[in-house]
């Protein structure tokens, strides 16, 4: 992309990033924010329609949340978790959290290997009410 510092002052490699390119379907996860049909919109300059397709993200979010507060369901990442560090302390001693990759069966990169997406949140729509 010869004009990449014009759109929003990304470098080229901060837009490539972001692109889609054909065979990614199924190979990189469902979740993956490449997929935001919002982010899409507002590089093509539709920034009236990316608009709303955010606030649906928005909303829909809102919704499942208040969902999970009313179950007492904990959201739970997939594909990392956090642990003690084993050695960086706050300022009360105890230790701070990082966040570790998970590996192995669930983990991200034999997922992908499998294209094993199945279980995972839609995050993107499009979105039913039962969801």
């Amino acid at each position: 992309m010869d004009d990449a510092h014009l759109q929003y002052f990304f470098n080229e490699i901060a837009v490539q990033l972001n692109q889609r390119v054909e065979g990614m379907n199924g190979v990189v996860a469902p979740t993956d924010s490449r997929w935001r049909e919002d982010i899409q919109l507002y590089e093509e300059g539709d920034v009236e329609n990316a608009d709303r397709v955010k606030v649906d993200y928005e909303i829909e979010q809102r919704r499942k949340r208040t969902h999970q507060e009313s179950t007492g369901e904990i959201w739970k990442p997939n594909f990392f978790f956090e642990k003690p560090h084993p050695f960086l302390r706050d300022q009360s001693g105890e230790a701070m959290k990082q966040w570790c990759l998970v590996e192995g069966e669930k983990g991200y990169w034999e997922r992908r290997n499998r294209g094993d997406w199945n279980d995972l949140p839609n995050l993107w729509g499009p979105f039913e009410e039962n969801q």
